[in-house]
């Protein structure tokens, strides 16, 4: 992929927006002036923009509580996003809610659910509609390790794969679902290996090197968007922070931690 080094720089800078902004999150939770669980994606910066990045204008996302970086990309402002995470009047959910569920459906972006992984059949009813008004537009359905673990997932990749609905599912491998780390969740290396049951696309990337991750996204966006059915792209990459701002992370070894921050 040849990018421009105006591209490049403006991938940068999203990325560490997104790592500025989170920086400031923590902050305000120890002042106590942002209320309820605290989640960053610090980590996973080169992923979430890497892939928010080539989608265009009229494509939708569904992103999860670790993709600041997904929302900025799309174009949401940080000031919005800082409303939203200090319950102003003026934020996305009018102070209704504190970070999760953040959404901006004029920039493409549809609120999270909670329940992690629920989130993926709604991208598989807006693919639905997508395909039903024959638009050439896409979903982008991230989620994490943890998540392809639930109902939700199969049922969603099946579907998906049976209505060959233009939904590109991101699978944000971070090493840990909450504490269990990845060896105590699953018995294969590579998670894009669950595509295969399907009968879609899949691929793993390195999801620590935001031109990887754009060259293969860009491989399962190309084949969405063309009609191909959907794609599954795994993303390896770490959880700097803990669960959320209140967990320590003991649970990582030293060692771990100290290999992937290098």
């Amino acid at each position: 992929m040849q990018l421009e080094r105006a591209t490049l720089l403006q991938i940068y800078y999203l990325m560490r927006l997104t790592r500025a902004m989170e920086d400031r999150t923590r902050t305000l939770f120890l002042q106590g002036r942002i209320v309820g669980g605290v989640y960053t994606g610090q980590g996973h910066e080169a992923t979430t923009v890497g892939a928010a990045i080539l989608l265009r204008d009229g494509d939708f996302i569904v992103p999860q509580h670790r993709d600041l970086g997904m929302h900025l990309t799309r174009g949401v402002s940080p000031r919005a996003i800082m409303c939203q995470w200090l319950a102003r009047g003026n934020s996305p959910t009018l102070s209704r809610d504190g970070q999760l569920h953040i959404g901006d459906v004029q920039h493409g972006v549809v609120p999270s659910i909670s329940m992690l992984g629920e989130s993926l059949p709604v991208a598989c009813g807006i693919g639905l509609t997508m395909k039903m008004r024959r638009h050439d537009t896409i979903v982008m359905a991230p989620c994490g390790d943890g998540a392809t673990n639930t109902g939700p997932f199969h049922e969603a990749l099946n579907f998906a794969s049976v209505q060959k609905l233009p939904v590109v599912f991101i699978v944000e491998n971070n090493g840990y679902a909450y504490s269990t780390p990845t060896n105590k969740q699953f018995a294969i290396e590579n998670l894009s290996d669950r595509a295969r049951a399907y009968g879609m696309q899949g691929e793993t990337a390195d999801g620590n090197d935001v031109l990887a991750v754009l060259e293969t996204v860009e491989r399962a966006v190309e084949h969405v968007r063309t009609g191909k059915g959907p794609a599954l792209v795994e993303c390896k990459t770490f959880r700097v922070r803990g669960h959320s701002e209140a967990d320590k992370a003991d649970y990582v070894p030293p060692h771990v931690r100290e290999a992937w921050l290098k």
